[in-house]
């Protein structure tokens, strides 16, 4: 998590956590949350997923908009998150990869509403995506794998380390 911390504060003015235990965080990352000066967000909902994460982000703070990467995707290059706020500098309202990998994420407080009705009933951050494209077809984009292919592999930098034998 220190890594992408790391690489954040390089791109973004403000970085937050959000989780399920804020005091877990606070001491596991006691540290690097001084040094950057981390907001930490406690989800309203525990243990619910990425997406009521999201949900928590815009409900807790008075931001109008997020990028949002899972905490154990360390290897995303500053580049692809550069090119994240160029493609956001186009008002686009959310700005993903595929459906199948919807995170890294940008979204727009625009669905809020959508978002905040959607979770009454799920959770799942795929699904999610699914209505939101047949929904706003012209509010989404999907980074096109060629442009994906300009960072390096995406399949090495996109992938999630769970466990010390998948940083090998």
């Amino acid at each position: 998590m220190e890594i992408s911390i790391e690489k954040l504060k390089k791109v973004f003015d403000e970085v937050c956590i959000i989780c399920d235990d804020e005091n877990f965080i606070r001491k596991k990352l006691e540290n690097i949350i001084s040094i950057y000066n981390i907001l930490i967000i406690e989800d309203s909902e525990k243990y619910k997923g990425p997406l009521t994460g999201i949900y928590s982000f815009f409900e807790k703070t008075d931001k109008k908009s997020g990028f949002f990467i899972p905490c154990d995707m360390p290897y995303l290059p500053i580049e692809f998150m550069k090119y994240f706020v160029g493609a956001i500098s186009k008002s686009l309202y959310m700005i993903l990869i595929s459906e199948e990998k919807p995170l890294p994420l940008f979204i727009n407080s625009f669905f809020i509403s959508e978002l905040e009705n959607y979770l009454k009933n799920q959770s799942s951050i795929k699904r999610f995506v699914k209505l939101i494209k047949e929904n706003y077809p012209d509010r989404i984009y999907f980074i096109p794998e060629k442009e994906l292919l300009t960072f390096g592999n995406p399949e090495e930098y996109l992938k999630n380390i769970n466990t010390k034998e998948d940083l090998i």
